[in-house]
This record gives structure tokens, sequence and C-alpha cells, in this order.
């Protein structure tokens, strides 16, 4: 596998600005990896490696020492933390029918100027997975998390993500709804502030019947921090009774900055998609109404804050409150 990988990097090479799916995020930080020679492999493809245009999908593969796999078997529940040292990583689960897992994954915060790692998820027929990541980088660090995930006929996943700010990040999710009935909801907050910078690349891939996704993520944003927000859907052929939404919302304070790009491909007519973009800063008569109760001005935009993440984590996953947790170490 490692040496697949190795072949495919050398074949695509490091992202250029030129890439659109790397258009937002400084490629430049990139410079220092040092691309392998290709070598001839006859292992099996299981990943999609011989087809992946993502480097980043790429980079953990082929310079991690060893993958670490785990496999839930059926009916069985497993609660686990994820937390890589090292600075490549690999991670593969597969979740057996009717299994679950409950995993969280606490970003890497080694002092290393670059890391990669890689979290391959495989749902088999009516399992669950959810997910909670929490990338929080440090100073001067350039940190590359990508998530795949295949879904089953009648399995679900649920991704809670918070990025909060240090450093340059970038999480990719590729999700692949396989089976009918197969879902996918995305959720993620970002809180930046000072030069952070933290990009979100997404692709959903409805590859079957009756497939749903949904993609909610909010930004709050302060000082000369920037966020992207790249969010894609496929939807194909004859695969009819598609649902997918994608939304998104941010908070803009002092010279901070955002992109966002929704991607929309639909090969299909019987689809129901939807995507919309809000940007701005507190609404003024929130902030108004809470100051004339004698609330500070401070205090009242953490109000705000929290409002504005509960929001968004109100579905009923396991990890939601873990979210409220670290807001209440942040200050919110």
């Amino acid at each position: 596998m490692k040496n697949l990988a190795r072949s495919r990097l050398a074949n695509i090479g490091l992202p250029s600005p030129k890439n659109e799916e790397w258009s937002y995020f400084p490629v430049s930080k990139l410079r220092s990896i040092d691309i392998p020679e290709p070598i001839e492999s006859s292992a099996s493809d299981i990943l999609g490696i011989k087809n992946e245009t993502n480097a980043a999908a790429l980079f953990p593969i082929a310079f991690a020492a060893y993958p670490y796999n785990v496999t839930i078997n059926q009916k069985e529940t497993e609660n686990g933390i994820l937390k890589t040292r090292d600075e490549f990583s690999h991670s593969h689960f597969c979740v057996l029918e009717n299994a679950k897992l409950n995993l969280e994954i606490t970003g890497n915060k080694t002092e290393r100027n670059f890391i990669s790692e890689r979290i391959d998820i495989e749902l088999k027929e009516n399992a669950e997975a959810f997910l909670f990541f929490k990338e929080q980088g440090t100073n001067d660090s350039t940190h590359l998390t990508h998530f795949r995930i295949s879904v089953s006929e009648n399995a679900k996943v649920y991704c809670n993500m918070l990025l909060l700010g240090k450093g340059i990040s970038r999480t990719s999710v590729e999700i692949f709804l396989n089976g009918k009935n197969a879902c996918a909801d995305y959720r993620s907050l970002a809180l930046l502030k000072e030069q952070a910078e933290a990009h979100t690349h997404i692709k959903i891939h409805h590859n079957a019947q009756e497939t749903n996704s949904s993609q909610f993520a909010r930004h709050f944003l302060t000082e000369n921090s920037y966020a992207s927000y790249d969010g894609g859907v496929f939807a194909m052929e004859d695969c009819s009774k598609i649902s997918s939404s994608q939304l998104v919302n941010t908070i803009l304070q002092d010279d901070a900055k955002i992109s966002v790009k929704p991607n929309l491909k639909i090969y299909h007519d019987d689809v129901e998609c939807s995507h919309g973009n809000t940007c701005g800063s507190f609404d003024a008569e929130e902030l108004f109404y809470l100051e004339s109760r004698g609330i500070e001005e401070t205090q009242a935009k953490r109000i705000l804050t929290r409002s504005f993440a509960r929001e968004i984590f109100q579905n009923d996953t396991p990890h939601a409150n873990r979210i409220f947790e670290e807001l209440s170490l942040l200050g919110f």
C-alpha cells in the first residue's frame, strides 16, 4: 500500500496554486516535502489510491511507519479516543454490520512544522459512526487531516468538527454513500483569531438511491484569521431520490476573511440539493438587547457566540456535549 501511494504521489506531484482543490491553501507550506521515487507494487488497491488526486490523502500512507487498524465486530459498540503524535499517521476503522463506533480524534499537538494524518472509516450495513474531531494546531505549524469514509446500505455517519485557531490547518473529508438509505451528517465550528487559517474541503458522493447528506458549517473569525470552505456534492446517474443540503454561516470581526465555494454536480433529475451562505457581523439588535440589560459588550458577544455554536450542534450525537465543554474552557 505504501508503494502504491508513493507511486501515485510521484505521478501527481505536490499541489500548486492552479489546483482548484488547493486554491485557498498556501501551498508554499508544502515545498519542504520530498517526493519519493515511484516504486512498482502489486498490492490490492482497497483505498482507491491509483485514482487519488488529493495529495493530502497520500502523504500519510506514503510516509507513515505502519497503519493502525481496528475492527468493530457485529452488534458491538466501541468507544475510543485517537491521539496521534507522529509526523505522519494512518488509521483504519472497519465497523461491521449493526455495530457502532464512537470516536474522539484529537489533533496532533506535537511541535513540528508539518503534520499529516489520514483516517479511513468503513461502515458496513446498518452500522453507525459518531466522530468528534478537534483541530488545535500550534503556532507556525501546518497540519493536514484527511478523512475517507465509506457508508453502506442503511449505515450512518455523523461528523462533529471543532477547529480552533493556531497555525494553518486543512481538513479534507471525502464520504462515499454507497448503499440505499446511507446517510452522512457533517457539522463544523471554526473559532479562529490572530493569523490562524483553517481550510475545509468536503466531497460527498451519492452513489446509490435514496441517500441523504447534510453539511452545516459555522465560522467565528477575529483579528487577521482566515478560513475557507469548499463543499462538494456529487449526485450520480441513476441515483434517484437523493437529498442533500449545505449551509455555511460566518461571523467576521476585525480584518478576518472567509472564502466559500459550493460545488454541486448533479447527474440525475429526481434529487433535492440546496446550498446557502451568509456572512456578516454580530446582529446589532441582539447585541443592543443584551447590553441594555446590563451585560457588558465582551460578555454579550460570548453569549451570542455560544448561541451561534449551539444551533449547529443540536443533534443527538454523543460528542455534541464535548463541543460545549471545549467552548467553556475557551471562555464561551
